[in-house]
């Protein structure tokens, strides 16, 4: 296992703080009476509780870990391992590990014992705390894992009102201390997991929610993520909570695919700013089709200042309904653009700063650029060190940029002289607004042309009988490569031939070589815990659908769904 940091070039001085006692931070800013979260259970009863609720339980949990851990980390920083959605048990997990300045990593609850033993054996945790619903995953993966491991099951602790008169005080996190690891997604390899640190990421959290989200001491922010997601903790716990704001978590996000689940959690939460997955926010929108806004479901008295987007491109007419359904005080998508490795927001729309075109990602602070790999070097250059031209990089540090990254192969994160590569594609339009394209590895080529999978799925997602699209490329041994398009169809909207009129909106609106040589209805496209759409396993089921069988798709969102759609189809002879 190999390990990457940055270089030195980029690399944020952690400060002249020499320590930083990080839950004092967390829940300063917060009355002991005050609701600090409102978490909402699979069957979307809402619980909230108070900072004095969270720290009883906090200090339960941390006597619990002490015992289970002491004197193994007597002489260094504990790591917890945390099997959970985003649930009052991640959040107070999480307030854990703030109060002993440890060191978590929070692991999806859906994941298969193969791919969780993985991620055990990658952060070497020295516990790991779960649900009883849980305790034979943790156990199987276990049984994989080099490692033998307390388990603290979350739900069989007494939470029963005491004094705190007697309490221990929290740990003051180090320079050289982690705050967090999450993994990426991996399928066909180990795991990458990334590491942030507990100064400067926090700053670059609390900075990004009150920049791009207009938080302030007592709002409300939903942030409709999974806890083991980068913004599951940037926008759903550290920022909000630093900055005084409560947090919306919820543990069936697909439940709220509906608007008649989701309105009365945005009223009886009093959210500020709902911050959802693109491909929520498309669930939503077919779910309201019947009403134009809010209002006419019954909901007039939800007052939002911002509705966000994340997870993957946003298609100019998805972020257009949002606006004028849900009516928010900034009538425009904060549409967002981060990874996991930048820590949080590089850029999203701004109060000032906005397109008309919802799909744009704002435009770059001059503090933060974010460069056309062929505006910062030349050909030459970018030849020598496979740049695409249209690449985007960051040229200089920031505070959100990862402490370190492991894995099996960690991957080429920054050319030779030391500029953040975000193997993005993207262009800017004659405003200055950034359109960020796809991934650089889902550039097709046709016949000599570069064709962005981004660019054609947004175009494709302006047409009424279209949910969702995906875009992809195969060998052709006379064009180079072959564009493919699998779409979820509204199949009573579908007209008698869509290829017809999809490739007849492609010339239009790109070009004629973006037309595609195949449609494909696929119902349920695979997409990660984030709503990314899984590109990469379109291609493989068009080259090998057999070949998916052996791969461990425990990271998707929808992996059952995704199956049942492989069964049914057909693939091209």
């Amino acid at each position: 296992m190999s390990i990457l940091y940055p270089p030195e070039s980029l690399v944020v001085n952690p400060t002249s703080r020499k320590t930083v006692n990080l839950y004092s931070r967390l829940f300063s800013g917060f009355h002991d009476d005050e609701h600090v979260l409102h978490a909402l259970d699979k069957s979307l009863h809402l619980t909230s509780f108070t900072k004095s609720d969270i720290h009883r339980r906090v200090l339960a949990l941390v006597g619990r870990i002490e015992y289970a851990t002491s004197p193994l980390t007597l002489n260094r920083q504990p790591r917890i391992l945390i099997v959970a959605s985003a649930s009052e048990c991640s959040f107070v997990s999480m307030s854990a590990s703030a109060f002993m300045a440890a060191h978590h990593c929070i692991c999806f609850d859906t994941l298969s014992p193969e791919s969780l033993s993985q991620r055990i054996d990658i952060f070497q945790p020295d516990v790991v705390i779960c649900l009883s619903s849980n305790r034979p995953l943790a156990e199987s993966a276990l049984s994989l894992s080099s490692l033998t491991l307390p388990i603290i099951l979350y739900d069989t602790i007494s939470f029963s009102a005491s004094s705190n008169a007697n309490s221990p005080n929290p740990n003051s996190f180090t320079p050289d201390d982690s705050l967090f690891t999450l993994f990426t997604s991996g399928s066909t390899s180990r795991p990458k997991a990334v590491t942030h640190n507990p100064f400067s990421y926090v700053d670059f959290a609390i900075h990004t929610c009150s920049l791009y989200f207009s938080l302030t001491k007592g709002c409300t922010m939903f942030t409709a993520t999974d806890a083991a997601w980068i913004n599951g903790h940037t926008y759903a716990y550290y920022g909000p909570l630093c900055i005084g704001s409560a947090t919306v978590l919820c543990e069936n996000l697909v439940a709220l695919a509906s608007i008649r689940n989701l309105a009365p959690v945005l009223q009886s939460t009093s959210t500020s700013v709902f911050y959802a997955s693109v491909t929520l926010l498309r669930l939503l929108k077919s779910s309201a089709s019947k009403y134009a806004t809010l209002a006419e479901l019954g909901y007039d008295n939800i007052n939002l200042v911002h509705v966000g987007s994340c997870g993957e491109p946003l298609a100019d007419s998805v972020g257009a309904w949002a606006v004028k359904f849900f009516q928010p005080i900034y009538p425009y998508i904060v549409n967002t653009y981060f990874q996991t490795e930048t820590g949080g927001i590089l850029t999203a729309p701004l109060p000032h700063a906005y397109s008309p075109d919802h799909s744009s990602v704002g435009m770059p602070h001059s503090q933060l650029p974010i460069s056309l790999a062929s505006h910062i070097y030349d050909t030459h250059y970018l030849s020598e060190h496979n740049l695409s031209p249209n690449e985007l990089v960051v040229p200089c540090r920031w505070d959100g940029l990862f402490q370190h990254l492991s894995g099996d192969n960690v991957g080429t994160y920054f050319t030779p002289d030391g500029h953040f590569r975000l193997h993005d594609v993207g262009h800017y339009d004659s405003s200055g607004y950034l359109f960020v394209d796809g991934r650089s590895d889902d550039v097709m080529n046709i016949y000599g042309h570069r064709i962005s999978s981004g660019e054609v799925e947004s175009v494709l997602l302006s047409l009424p009988f279209i949910h969702e699209a995906c875009s992809v490329s195969i060998p052709d041994p006379v064009t180079g490569q072959k564009h493919v398009i699998f779409a979820t169809f509204i199949h009573h909207l579908k007209p008698d031939d869509p290829t017809a009129v999809i490739n007849s909106l492609l010339t239009q609106s790109l070009t004629p070589f973006h037309k595609a040589q195949s449609v494909f209805s696929f119902d349920n496209l695979p997409k990660t815990k984030s709503g990314k759409i899984m590109r990469r396993l379109m291609r493989i089921l068009l080259d090998d659908m057999h070949a998916l069988a052996s791969l461990d798709l425990s990271t998707l969102s929808n992996k059952d769904l995704f199956f049942s759609s492989c069964r049914s189809f057909l693939p091209p002879s």
